[in-house]
C-alpha cells in the first residue's frame, strides 16, 4: 500500500527537478489538472497499480519514469524498476519477479517469438501484478476500448481492475517550448 503524506509538495518537487534537468525553463512547468489525481492515488493508492492514459505530450512519461520513482524511493525506499513498452520481451522473466515496475508507451510493443513460443509479455505483467501483488506502474496512449482490441477482453478488465485509471485530457505541450 502507498499513502504519502504530503504527497503533493513531492509531486511539485520532483516534477519540478526532472523538468528542470531536462532545460525546461522555469515559467513553462504547470500543474495540470490530472497531476492532482496521481497526487491523490499517492495519498492512498488504494492497493492498487496506476494506468495513465490519453493525448501524448501531458506528462505520463515523465511522471512515470522520473516523478513516482523519486517520490518512492525519497519517501519509501521502494525502487520502482522502469522500462519501455518495446523492451519488456527481452526483459519479462526480470520483470515478473520485480515488485514495483513502470512501464512506458503501453501498445507499441509486438508479441515475443522465441524457436516457435509465442509469448505476449504485457497480459503476462498484468497476470503477475493480479497475482503476485505487484504494483504496475502504465502509461499508454491507447485507449481503454484500444487496449482490449489489442490485449483482448480478459487483460484489459485484469489491467483495470489492478490499477487506477486516470486520464490525461488537453492539447499536447509537444513543440510548445
Amino acid at each position: 500500500k502507498i499513502a504519502i503524506p504530503n504527497a503533493e509538495d513531492y509531486f511539485r518537487i520532483a516534477l519540478q527537478t526532472s523538468l528542470k534537468v531536462k532545460g525546461l525553463p522555469e515559467d513553462k512547468i504547470q500543474f495540470l489538472p490530472e497531476y492532482a489525481n496521481v497526487v491523490e492515488w499517492l495519498l492512498d493508492n488504494k492497493n492498487k497499480g496506476l494506468i495513465m492514459g490519453g493525448v501524448n505530450g501531458r506528462g505520463k512519461s515523465r511522471i512515470g519514469e522520473f516523478v513516482i520513482p523519486a517520490i518512492l524511493r525519497h519517501v519509501l525506499g521502494k525502487v520502482v524498476h522502469c522500462y519501455l513498452s518495446t523492451g519488456i520481451n527481452e526483459n519479462l522473466d526480470t520483470i515478473l519477479m520485480q515488485k514495483y515496475v513502470y512501464i512506458d508507451d503501453v501498445g507499441v510493443e509486438d508479441k515475443l517469438s522465441d524457436y516457435g513460443s509465442v509469448r505476449w509479455a504485457f497480459p503476462e505483467i498484468v497476470d503477475g501484478a493480479e497475482k503476485f501483488g505487484n504494483l504496475l506502474i502504465v502509461s499508454t496512449n491507447l485507449s481503454s476500448k484500444q487496449i482490449e482490441e489489442k490485449y483482448g477482453t480478459r487483460t484489459a478488465k485484469r489491467i483495470f481492475t489492478v490499477c487506477h485509471p486516470i486520464a490525461f485530457k488537453g492539447a499536447s505541450f509537444w513543440g510548445n517550448v
